[in-house]
This record gives structure tokens, C-alpha cells and sequence, in this order.
């Protein structure tokens, strides 16, 4: 759900920064209403994917601290992914077999739901404002990110300066040790119960369009039962 980002965008750099990174970040908390979306407990969700042409379709199910069910098709197989606690594990079809530390990591950051910005120094990132560019026309606010325990994989948020939302993300990832580009693009949000979501999401990596995100309902405050979280 994490993948992110590569386009080649031309900067026209403005000398002196009229916002500071504190600045930037309380207007975009206030439009993405981060606040109130930290206070939330549990969220359901349903998306579809489009990978290289191929849809599926995906439900995820999240109740904070620790509670993570994702239910989705592989190939015709149901795949089931839980965590509960220090727990994770994955079903497909009769077999179920412990997560990767890297597979758990990535369905825990979804927990995340206010985002890495939001209490970025409580939680341990790097955050700075590099500055004002601009990109198709429109003009950014440009955050450098280092994410805790992520910090070989620089990433680069573009904030809208009229919307001050996220719009385009970059980050470098290291493969086999030659440093690559990956681009994520935000292509729609949508208001609910006075929270932004982000609704519609493509990814490319060098060039070639990886996945497509399209996320269909959302509820929030859902009601979920502790037994979901388990796999027999």
C-alpha cells in the first residue's frame, strides 16, 4: 500500500522561503483534518488495485494499537493477511504461514492513519522544508523526509501552496545497490465527516506505471470484533 515514486520535474527555486516547515505543516494538518483523524480508533476500507493491467480488489480492516485484518485476490486464491499484536500472519488457501518482518512492517505502518507528518518529532522523523518549486504549472511547498527506522530511502513531498495538500511524493530506494526513483501521485481526495482522504493513487517506478489505487468506501469509528484479528 506504501509504494512511491519517479518523473522528472523542473523546478523554477524561489531565494528566500516566505513559510517555515511549522507553518507548512499546521495548514496542511488543517486541511487534511489530521487531528481529528488521529483520535480515531478503527477504519474500514475497500479499494480496488490495478497492477501491470490486472484489477483486484482489496479490503482492510485497522483498529489502533496493534489490529490488522487485509483480505484481497491472488491470481483466483484468497489471500489473507492478520496482525494482532506481535502476531502476523498469512493465509492462502489452506495454508497458513507466519509474515516476513518486512511483509508485518509494511501492514503495521498502516496504523499510521493521520499520516508521517503529523507529531513527526514525537514519532522520530526527519522532516525539513527544502523549499518553493514549481512542477506542471502548479506551485509546492517541497519537504524532505526521513522516516525512523526508514533513513535509506530519502523521500521528497510536494504540497500543494494553494490547497496545501500532498499532491506528488519521491522516494529513492536502493536496488541491488543502484539508487532508483519511485513517483507516487495523488490524483483525487475526497471530504468525509470533516476529514481529507485520499481516494485515488498512481505509482511509477522508472518510468513504467506500477499500480493504480482507487479506494471505494471508507468508514470511520467502525465497529470490529477482537475475533477478526485471528487466524485459525
Amino acid at each position: 500500500m506504501r509504494n512511491i515514486l519517479t518523473i522528472v520535474f523542473v523546478f523554477g527555486f524561489i531565494a528566500s522561503f516566505s513559510q517555515d516547515i511549522d507553518t507548512v505543516l499546521k495548514k496542511h494538518y488543517e486541511a487534511m483534518g489530521s487531528e481529528k483523524l488521529s483520535k480515531i480508533k478503527t477504519i474500514s476500507l475497500n479499494m480496488s488495485m490495478t497492477v501491470m493491467g490486472q484489477t483486484t480488489f482489496m479490503k482492510m480492516r485497522l483498529k489502533n494499537p496493534d489490529k490488522i485484518y487485509a483480505e484481497m485476490q491472488v491470481m483466483g486464491e484468497e489471500v489473507l493477511m492478520v496482525v494482532n499484536g506481535e502476531n502476523a500472519i498469512m493465509k492462502m488457501g489452506d495454508q497458513v504461514m507466519p509474515m516476513d518482518e518486512k511483509q508485518k512492517q509494511e501492514l503495521v505502518g498502516q496504523l499510521n492513519l493521520e499520516g508521517d507528518l503529523y507529531n513527526y518529532k514525537e514519532k522520530g522523523h526527519q522532516i525539513s522544508l527544502r523549499g518553493e518549486g514549481v512542477a506542471d504549472g502548479k506551485k509546492y511547498y517541497l519537504i524532505d523526509a526521513l522516516l525512523k527506522d526508514k533513513e535509506n530511502t530519502p523521500m521528497v513531498m510536494f504540497i500543494n501552496t494553494e490547497t496545501y495538500l500532498i499532491d506528488k511524493m519521491e522516494v529513492t530506494v536502493n536496488e541491488n545497490g543502484q539508487e532508483m526513483t519511485m513517483t507516487l501521485t495523488i490524483d483525487e481526495y475526497f471530504v468525509q465527516d470533516g476529514i481529507t482522504i485520499v481516494s485515488k493513487i498512481s505509482s511509477v517506478y522508472e518510468g513504467m506505471n506500477i499500480m493504480d489505487i482507487t479506494l471505494s468506501d471508507v468508514v470511520y469509528g467502525a465497529e470490529l470484533d477482537d475475533n477478526l484479528f485471528i487466524i485459525e
